[in-house]
C-alpha cells in the first residue's frame, strides 16, 4: 500500500496540470454541497428560534364546584360575591390553590417556565363600575412573556420591577376608557395607586385592566375576601419548552390540579407543520444534492481512466496485474478527491460566511456544529466513494 500511495503522488506530480483539473472539480463540487448545505441549516435554525415558541404558552386553573353561590361554603368568599370574584378567560369562576404548585409544574420537563397569577374582579367603590386585576410575578419574564405581559409590552412608562410596591400598570383599552396616563391614580379596594406605565399587550391568553406586583395584589383582594390569602394562586401562566412538547405539557399541567383547565390558543399545531415542512426539504435537498455530487464523481473517475487507457496499456504490457492497476488508480482517485473537498469545504465555508455572517456565531451551537461535522463527512464520503 506504502509503494502505491508514493507512485500515485509521484504521478500526480508528474502531470500537475491534470492534477490540479482534477482537484479543482472536487473543489467546486464539495464547496457548493457544503455551502448550500450549511446555509439551509441555518436558514431552518433561524426559523426554528421563532417558530419553535409560536403559541406554546397556556393558562392552567381549576374552576371553582358549581353551586348556586359558587362561595357559599368558602372562607374566602369575596364580600361582595356578585360583582367580585377570581376568575379566568372567560369568566371562569375559578379555585384557589397554593401558589407552590407553580414550581411544581416548572419541573416538568416539556415546561420552559411557569409563574402563578392573581386574577381578581372588582367593583369600583366610587362609581360602581367593574374591572379586573391581575397580581404577578414580575421577574418571571420567561412565563409572563407570552402569557400576560413584559416590558416589550410597555408604550408609556416603565414596567413594573420585583421591589416596586404601591404602584399599578394599565392596560391600554381601560386606560383610554378612564383617561388614565403615567402619574393618574387608581383607587382599588379603597387604596389609591399611581400609575408608572401602560401597557398594550395584544392577544395573550390572561387579560387583565390593572396589572400589580404580587404583593400589592395579594393586600388589596384580601380586602374583599372574608378570610385573607394563604399563599394561594388562581392561574398559573405556562410557557411550554418547544413545539413539540406543548401537547403533553398541557396534559401533564393539567393532572397536576383537581378539574384541571387549559387556556391557549391553537397555532402551535399549524406551526409544527410549518417546521417539519421545512425540515423535509431540507432532508430531500441534501439528498438530492449528494446525488448529484456521486454522478459527479462517478463521472470525473470514468473520464480519468478514459484518458489514461494508454498509461494503463504500458502498465500492462510491463506486467503489473489488474488488483495492481486497479489499486494505483484508486489511491491516485482518493488522494484527488480528499485534497480537493477538504479544500472546497473550507472554500464553501468562506463562501457561506460571505452571504450569510451570522454563521461564525451559529456555529457555535452545538447542535449545528454536529450538523457541519455531518456534512463534512458525507461530503467526503460522496466524493471519495465514487
Amino acid at each position: 500500500m506504502t509503494d502505491s500511495v508514493r507512485c500515485a503522488v509521484r504521478e500526480l506530480v508528474r502531470r500537475p496540470g491534470r492534477s490540479l483539473a482534477a482537484m479543482s472539480g472536487y473543489l467546486l463540487g464539495s464547496a457548493f454541497v457544503f455551502a448550500l448545505a450549511i446555509l439551509l441549516k441555518t436558514d431552518l435554525q433561524a426559523k426554528s428560534s421563532i417558530v419553535n415558541y409560536m403559541g406554546t404558552h397556556f393558562v392552567a386553573f381549576s374552576p371553582a364546584p358549581y353551586a348556586d353561590d359558587a362561595f357559599a361554603n368558602n372562607d374566602q368568599r369575596p364580600v361582595d360575591p356578585l360583582n367580585e370574584a377570581f376568575f379566568a378567560e372567560p369568566m371562569v369562576v375559578t379555585s384557589l390553590l397554593p401558589k407552590s404548585l407553580a414550581g411544581k409544574i416548572a419541573e416538568l420537563p416539556e415546561v420552559l417556565a411557569a409563574t402563578p397569577f392573581l386574577l381578581f374582579r372588582f367593583k369600583q367603590g366610587q362609581d360602581g363600575h367593574v374591572f379586573s386585576v391581575g397580581g404577578l410575578e414580575s421577574g418571571d419574564i420567561a412565563a409572563l412573556r407570552g402569557t400576560a405581559a413584559t416590558s416589550r409590552d410597555i408604550i408609556s412608562g416603565a414596567f413594573l420591577q420585583p421591589g416596586d410596591r404601591g404602584v399599578v400598570l394599565v392596560e391600554e383599552t381601560y386606560a383610554l376608557m378612564w383617561n388614565l396616563k403615567v402619574g393618574s391614580v387608581v383607587n382599588i379596594a379603597d387604596t389609591l395607586f399611581p400609575v408608572i406605565g401602560v401597557v398594550r399587550p395584544g392577544v395573550r391568553p390572561v387579560r387583565a385592566d390593572i396589572l400589580m406586583n404580587w404583593a400589592d395584589a395579594e393586600a388589596a383582594i384580601n380586602k374583599r375576601l372574608a378570610t385573607p390569602l394563604q399563599q394561594q394562586a388562581n392561574l398559573f401562566l405556562v410557557e411550554s419548552a418547544g413545539l413539540h412538547n406543548h401537547e403533553l405539557a398541557m396534559k401533564k399541567v393539567e393532572q397536576l390540579m383537581p378539574d384541571g383547565m387549559i387556556n391557549t390558543f391553537n397555532c402551535s399545531g399549524p406551526a409544527i407543520e410549518v417546521m417539519g415542512i421545512s425540515a423535509k426539504t431540507l432532508r430531500l435537498l441534501t439528498i438530492i444534492v449528494f446525488c448529484i455530487v456521486l454522478v459527479f464523481a462517478a463521472n470525473s473517475q470514468w473520464a480519468s481512466v478514459v484518458e489514461r487507457q494508454r498509461d494503463i496499456a504500458i502498465l500492462r504490457a510491463l506486467g503489473w496485474k489488474n488488483g495492481s492497476i486497479l489499486l494505483q488508480v484508486v489511491v491516485e482517485a482518493l488522494l484527488l478527491a480528499a485534497i480537493g473537498t477538504v479544500t472546497g469545504i473550507f472554500f464553501g465555508y468562506a463562501v457561506a460566511r460571505f452571504f450569510h455572517p451570522a454563521i461564525s456565531t451559529n456555529l457555535s451551537a452545538g447542535s449545528l456544529l454536529f450538523f457541519d461535522w455531518l456534512t463534512i463527512l458525507g461530503t467526503l464520503v460522496a466524493f471519495c466513494s465514487a
